[in-house]
């Protein structure tokens, strides 16, 4: 909020829309509390960053599985991977009780990819990032087709994908993470019945100020995607 001439009371009524298990979108948003879009998209963004940094603070521990999923369903599917469809790895805490207690979701870097299918460095880096190795049990199935996927991860990432689409018409490559990470947020605060309105509220207050230059300014390489996969198909014909 820092900087923003937006008052506060509006940035409150945002961050309780935001906090609430369904969302927001900056359209809607725009409309509820009478700014213009682009003003109520930038809220929505720094609102995200906040929870991307609460994400980032708990390691997931405990009996671990790690998986693969995707967001996106192209109607031309091909061998090679489309621009549209997102290769994700998905980590969860796993509770007997309770099923998936903590939950992550990642998008794959490109270095970490060949062609759909993520490489062994992608789920070591992922690990490395978001698993306490030394409180964890670990399992690792990154095959996208292998019958050892933990089904309750791959329908979260089925979850989260018709989330994204229902509330926000859909996501692409550059700014996904930040969407993924609210389904995360607004998730993981739901099993620990804390108040998310509460929880983000504290984390607004000591996150650093998430500029608009910083935020166009994410790398996006989806029109080198759709390129190569263009090129793909012509030495494929």
């Amino acid at each position: 909020m820092e900087g923003s001439r937006t008052p506060l009371t509006l940035w409150f009524q945002a961050l309780f829309l935001h906090a609430r298990p369904k969302g927001i979108s900056a359209f809607r948003l725009a409309s509820v509390i009478g700014t213009t879009y682009k003003t109520a998209w930038l809220i929505c963004h720094k609102i995200r960053h906040a929870m991307s940094a609460c994400d980032s603070q708990e390691l997931l521990s405990g009996l671990v599985r790690v998986n693969c999923g995707g967001y996106g369903r192209p109607h031309n599917p091909t061998v090679f991977r489309h621009p549209q469809k997102q290769p994700l790895i998905l980590g969860g805490t796993i509770s007997a009780e309770a099923g998936i207690t903590h939950l992550k979701i990642k998008q794959v870097p490109d270095r970490h990819l060949i062609q759909d299918r993520i490489t062994s460095l992608g789920s070591h880096e992922f690990v490395q990032k978001h698993v306490d190795s030394a409180k964890a049990d670990i399992t690792i199935v990154i095959q996208e087709f292998s019958i050892h996927r933990y089904r309750p991860l791959l329908q979260m990432a089925s979850n989260a994908s018709n989330w994204i689409n229902w509330t926000f018409s859909g996501i692409g490559p550059k700014h996904l993470q930040s969407y993924l990470d609210q389904y995360c947020f607004g998730y993981n605060q739901l099993q620990r019945k804390t108040n998310p309105f509460q929880v983000l509220l504290s984390y607004i207050a000591i996150t650093p100020t998430l500029t608009y230059l910083n935020l166009i300014q994410r790398e996006d390489y989806s029109a080198q995607r759709k390129i190569e996969y263009e090129r793909l198909l012509r030495e494929a014909c």
